[in-house]
């Protein structure tokens, strides 16, 4: 639920190795405005490491810059 309120502290948690691909689909995402779903790995501030599935739907906001639900 905190996760969904606040993407940063997600990605704050992204192990190293996940992170090439999970660029690479935010990217292409954000280019061709087509839905982001991706599986990456987390590591919990208690250490714990965790498999997370995430989608969304970008748009254009005001300005130009892309935004997801």
């Amino acid at each position: 639920e905190d996760a969904m309120e606040n993407s940063q502290k997600v990605f704050a948690c992204v192990v190293a190795h996940s992170w090439p691909q999970l660029r690479t689909d935010m990217e292409e995402s954000a280019r061709e405005l087509t839905p982001w779903v991706a599986e990456f790995e987390i590591e919990r501030p208690d250490g714990e490491r965790r498999w997370l599935r995430s989608q969304s739907r970008p748009f254009r906001a005001e300005g130009g810059h892309t935004v997801w639900d």
